[in-house]
């Protein structure tokens, strides 16, 4: 899907491609994941990925459709839901499902694996829960294979998630906090934020203040400046973090603090490797050069002019 931007040079493209099962495919098969945000109930074990026969669960627990795989609560925990078909497969049958996250760089941070039963209709319908609270900003992947003993029959399904804000951002990660709000906040909240009391509450005090106090509409429910602050933070986690967080790469401040550029253009340099981009706010009146000198990816600001 692209979507292109009416008097701007703005255009957001996604392409995804995702499985849809059917009971008529034949042999073994998993769908792409759908993602959750469990809105009651106990978050699983810090460290471990817990798999659930969503069938044995009670109507007790209840969930939210997360959008984009975006996790932006502070007390949001990660579900992920897979169907499983298996026609050829007779009723007492034993799967095997394995599942596994990994971060930005590929490392292995979780894994679980599990035995499921097959039923009378050759179809399950699994849950892939894990504590993501305490998880460092960033994108992660997560895999699922299901499979039959001896790996007769085998299936797998990719996904990925973006976690943007949890408790860890307001305790062992706090100094990211800190570094994030200084792409948007004066030196005297910046100040503030590093004298906020040493405890959840306590920072997370200052967080709300500082929010409330750009609030454009206080008489409504929504703070729209917070809402698109969010959103540009999404894209910077997403896009910028090739060899650091982007939220500490040049672009990503300047994204953090102006949204996306009216106009970006980019040009080779005059030596093989070099490349440069600029990005046009014409409602600012200024452009912001940036270089990548090692062809890697990591450009820097170089120059600043006003148009």
């Amino acid at each position: 899907m692209t979507l292109d931007v009416i008097g701007t040079s703005r255009r957001l493209s996604v392409k995804r491609e995702i499985t849809i099962l059917s009971g008529s495919k034949k042999g073994l098969g998993i769908s792409s994941p759908v993602f959750f945000a469990p809105v009651n109930g106990n978050p699983p074990p810090r460290g471990k990925i817990v798999i659930i026969n969503i069938a044995d669960e009670t109507d007790e627990f209840r969930y939210e459709l997360v959008s984009r795989a975006t996790y932006t609560g502070l007390n949001q925990w990660v579900r992920a839901e897979y169907s499983i078909v298996a026609p050829t497969l007779s009723r007492g049958d034993t799967l095997f499902f394995y599942a596994s996250v990994k971060d930005s760089k590929g490392k292995l941070l979780l894994y679980a694996r599990k035995s499921i039963v097959i039923n009378g209709s050759g179809y399950r319908h699994i849950a892939v829960e894990l504590d993501s609270r305490n998880m460092p900003l960033g994108m992660y992947s997560i895999s699922a294979v299901v499979a039959t003993e001896a790996n007769r029959l085998r299936s797998n399904a990719e996904g990925t998630f973006t976690v943007v804000l949890n408790r860890a951002l307001f305790s062992r990660y706090y100094h990211q906090l800190i570094e994030i709000v200084s792409a948007i906040a004066n030196d005297r909240d910046v100040e503030r934020f590093r004298n906020a009391p040493d405890s959840l509450a306590g920072r997370l005090e200052v967080w709300e203040k500082f929010w409330r106090k750009r609030d454009p509409t206080p008489s409504t429910e929504a703070n729209e400046n917070y809402t698109e602050f969010i959103e540009r933070l999404v894209f910077v986690v997403r896009h910028f973090s090739i060899n650091r967080p982007g939220w500490e790469t040049d672009r990503g401040r300047i994204y953090l603090a102006n949204g996306h550029p009216d106009r970006i253009a980019e040009r080779q340099g005059t030596t093989l490797g070099l490349y440069y981009m600029y990005w046009y706010y014409y409602s600012l009146g200024v452009v912001y050069i940036f270089e990548d000198s090692m062809g890697n990816g990591d450009y820097k600001l170089i120059a600043t002019r006003m148009l």
